[in-house]
């Protein structure tokens, strides 16, 4: 099977120009590799369609091929997206992404040459909901001109969610057809699902945040739940993992020094021997659900975060803690109870690796996917015939 993916950022360094491109890919980028990785060890042939410039394509190390619309998807090139597709002439256009990306799929019509197939690695409404000021102001303008103006499926066969809120959602706000969404988990690196860190220790004191360092991702909560651990547990140690150059130099001028700086490097090395992970999100700012979340569970990590998406829907069912939005208190006392009752804590983090590894299995993910792939061809088949009649 040839299969074009179209995802943004997969043909650029993460934040920091001086960063090398074989630095590891985040969120939606990231799931969108992963899928075209594990297609090609499937044996598909697979390119990919990003939006970076073009002397970045021979600098990158990738088991897919890569094209490149230009600098960012916009409606200036469209029909470079279009030349691409018909010259690739692939079995299926798969693409991945929020609003904006979903938008340019249906304006782009690639259905007209290919069956379509978007998968939301964000929740349009919730997107909106997060931002803030002329951001949020034009992200819903653009959704009431385009729906008005095109169908709420317009050009695409089939959807995927990851989650079944996020088919909810997307069935009551985005108004589209829920027989069209399949709900398939999946974009958890297989390194994480094989990967085995150092266990959990019995008298555990250590809390390290890996949802980021700004304030939606949950950084001040983090600073302001710090006093409320203490003094439960005098000796408890505070860590902030980061990513790259860039956010550890920003991290610097933001925490005491009292808190540790892990990284920047990638997530599996900094989990080993910590005891909690805090991610308190105050709103919707990464992939839903974040994959850094199902990474840390993945690895056998207890989880405490917030409210935000589909969270609960990962978190329940004693697969972690969840507390309400700017909670610090709720947060500090999540926390200590996960680090002062071990038995309780390694049974969430039990729990939470036992559904990542079963849940987002890379083989029954792929065999989701690819019958999607097949529905949508036959969604495009019989909309010929009957074009035809």
């Amino acid at each position: 099977m040839k299969v074009c993916l179209v995802s943004s950022l997969l043909g650029e360094t993460r934040s920091d120009v001086s960063e090398s491109f074989d630095n590891p890919l985040e969120g939606n980028a990231r799931i969108t590799h992963e899928l075209g990785t594990q297609l090609v060890k499937a044996g598909s042939d697979v390119v990919v369609v990003t939006d970076s410039p073009e002397k970045n394509i021979p600098q990158l190390h990738r088991p897919y091929r890569i094209r490149t619309v230009g600098h960012r998807f916009s409606v200036e090139n469209l029909n470079r997206l279009r030349e691409i597709i018909r010259q690739l002439k692939p079995d299926v256009v798969h693409f991945h992404g929020g609003q904006q990306i979903y938008h340019y799929a249906k304006l782009s019509r690639i259905r007209s040459c290919a069956p379509t197939v978007f998968t939301f690695t964000f929740i349009p409404s919730l997107v909106r909901k997060a931002a803030v000021g002329s951001r949020r102001a034009m992200l819903t303008l653009l959704h009431i001109a385009l729906e008005n103006a095109l169908p709420s499926t317009f050009g695409l066969d089939r959807i995927i969610a990851l989650t079944s809120y996020a088919k909810d959602n997307l069935a009551r706000d985005g108004r589209i057809p829920r027989k069209l969404i399949s709900v398939i988990p999946y974009g958890v690196p297989e390194t994480c699902l094989t990967e085995n860190p150092e266990h959990d220790v019995e008298d555990g004191r250590n809390v390290i945040l890996t949802s980021g360092i700004t304030k939606e991702r949950g950084l001040y909560t983090f600073l302001s739940c710090m006093p409320i651990v203490r003094e439960k547990i005098p000796d408890a140690k505070f860590m902030v993992a980061v990513r790259s150059p860039l956010e550890a130099r920003e991290c610097h001028d933001r925490v005491s020094p009292e808190i540790r700086i892990l990284g920047p490097g990638p997530l599996v090395e900094s989990l080993t021997s910590h005891s909690v992970i805090a991610m308190p999100f105050s709103s919707h700012v990464s992939v839903d659900p974040p994959l850094s979340m199902l990474e840390c569970m993945a690895l056998g990590r207890a989880v405490v975060s917030t409210a935000i998406g589909s969270i609960p829907e990962i978190l329940g069912s004693n697969r972690g803690a969840i507390v309400s939005p700017w909670d610090h208190v709720g947060l500090g006392n999540a926390i200590s109870t996960l680090l002062l009752d071990g038995p309780l804590r390694r049974s969430v983090a039990e729990n939470a690796q036992n559904y990542v590894n079963q849940k987002y299995s890379w083989p029954a993910a792929l065999a989701s996917i690819i019958e999607v792939y097949h529905q949508a061809g036959e969604a495009q088949r019989v909309r010929r015939l009957a074009r035809a009649c």
